[in-house]
Formats: C-alpha cells, sequence, structure tokens
C-alpha cells in the first residue's frame, strides 16, 4: 500500500470511526482494477494504478462532500 493510500484511509475516519461514504466505492473500484487490470490482463502499470486510484479517490472525496453541503441545513 503506498503512503497516500495509508493516509487516505486514515483520514476518512469520521465520528464513531465510520469510514466515509465514498470510501467503500473508492475501494471496490481499486481492488477491481488491481485484480482485473493489473494482475489478470496487464492493461495498466502499477503507476497507473495508483495514479488512477488517487484521481478517483480525489473525484470521489469532492463528489461526496459536495453532496453533504448541498443536502443537509446548517443552522
Amino acid at each position: 500500500m503506498c503512503r497516500w493510500q495509508a493516509e487516505g484511509r486514515a483520514n476518512s475516519l469520521g465520528p464513531h470511526l465510520l469510514k466515509s461514504p465514498w470510501h467503500q466505492e473508492w475501494d471496490t473500484y481499486t481492488w477491481d482494477m488491481v485484480a482485473n487490470d493489473l494482475i489478470l490482463t496487464g492493461d495498466v502499470t502499477p503507476k497507473e494504478v495508483v495514479e488512477k486510484t488517487s484521481k478517483r479517490w480525489d473525484k470521489l472525496q469532492k463528489k461526496y462532500t459536495q453532496l453533504e453541503r448541498t443536502t443537509h441545513y446548517v443552522a
């Protein structure tokens, strides 16, 4: 596991140690890519996997945090 992945997992913990809503979606995407594209078919390099999963993390984090901001009323 790369350093940014370990830090990302640590930062994905919210109150009561629940993982952020995007973590499961990201984790599934990552392991599917590793299992299928990297190991089975060899369509991507390890470097590409890291780059793509990093971009996916940022995209999902932005998507879910914007969604949370717009759907919850804070007085």
